[in-house]
């Protein structure tokens, strides 16, 4: 091991920095997307700053390069009863181990950003377990760690744990005060993450692709509310049939339900967005490490029937962003208030 920690010493050293600019790396775990858009966030933010600044997906990260990262903020959700997300699994695995020597993290800047839900017992347990490893392992800590309840507002949460992160990392790394603050970036400055186009039927040759999970049917025999009251919230218990459905499990397992919005609803945002409703989407990223948020190509229906929750309340950086584009100063005024 030792041999091994020297030569990952040299390769930190050696990729500190990025075209003369220190490299900060975010490291996400995220379940339903709230995670990765957090992260991205901050990738976002970092404009303006003295930094280079990536995120990267703990699915798609190896572990083992962590020691030779020179400054790394963690923003992982929690999954199920205190564990980490599926794409976290195999990192927290490795951060985990009990033979990593004591300054395994002595040369990494860390600072971590938990999201979780106070309904469960063990609330943020992915985000303390990753926060106490690091100072474990010997990690400097370069700003607090903080936490999101989902049962709250994890947004303002996370507005409120960022709000002095650039300045407190521009001062580890003996930044001039000038570039410690970045601007307020706005929806219209920020650059664009996909190029799309809608076809019509006729003029589309090709099929529309599978899509992301594979599943099976089941019928639900029971459905009850948990919560005395709704009014922050509701916690259902769903029993369902699944002898015919072709489902093997293990006891523990977790099981995912794929909604879809009603057809009426669908029909309305579609008219409302001027999109007929049976045309092809196709999709392309931009930047390869970013992840399509829907299979390509595939009609407007599927997408604002599957893969949209249209019934959920707005987030906080969505009603921001529509405020921009806002045309009517009424209309941005009720929006921002709202956000």
């Amino acid at each position: 091991m030792g041999n091994k920690l020297s030569n990952l010493i040299q390769q930190a050293s050696s990729s500190a920095k990025t075209n003369g600019k220190p490299t900060v790396t975010v490291l996400y775990g995220s379940q339903s997307g709230t995670a990765e858009g957090f992260a991205k966030s901050l990738v976002a933010s970092s404009q303006g700053t003295a930094f280079t600044v990536r995120a990267v997906d703990l699915a798609k990260f190896n572990a083992s390069t962590l020691p030779t990262l020179s400054c790394v903020i963690f923003v992982v959700a929690t999954f199920g009863e205190g564990g980490p997300t599926d794409s976290a699994v195999k990192f927290h695995k490795y951060l985990t181990n009990p033979s990593l020597p004591a300054n395994f993290m002595q040369h990494v800047k860390f600072t971590v950003f938990g999201l979780g839900n106070k309904t469960y017992a063990r609330y943020n347990a992915m985000g303390r377990a990753v926060n106490s490893r690091m100072e474990q392992l010997g990690g400097h800590r370069v700003y607090r760690h903080g936490e999101g309840n989902d049962e709250a507002c994890i947004e303002n949460d996370f507005d409120d744990w960022r709000q002095d992160l650039w300045a407190a990392i521009s001062g580890q790394f003996a930044l001039p005060a000038a570039v410690s603050q970045p601007p307020v970036l706005s929806a219209k400055t920020s650059p664009p993450v996909f190029e799309f186009d809608v076809v019509s039927v006729a003029s589309n040759t090709r099929s529309t692709s599978s899509p992301f999970q594979e599943y099976a049917v089941a019928t639900l025999v029971d459905r009850r509310e948990l919560r005395q009251s709704t009014a922050s919230g509701s916690t259902l218990h769903l029993e369902f049939d699944i002898k015919h459905a072709g489902v093997t499990y293990a006891t523990a397992d977790n099981l995912a339900i794929l909604p879809e919005n009603d057809p009426a609803l669908v029909t309305r945002v579609a008219t409302a967005l001027r999109f007929d409703e049976d045309g092809v989407v196709e999709l392309k990223a931009l930047d390869k490490a970013t992840k399509l948020p829907f299979p390509t190509p595939t009609t407007i229906r599927t997408i604002l029937s599957q893969y949209l929750d249209l019934n959920a309340a707005p987030r906080k950086g969505a009603l921001t962003a529509l405020a921009h584009y806002a045309t009517s100063s009424v209309d941005q005024d009720r929006l921002l208030r709202l956000a």
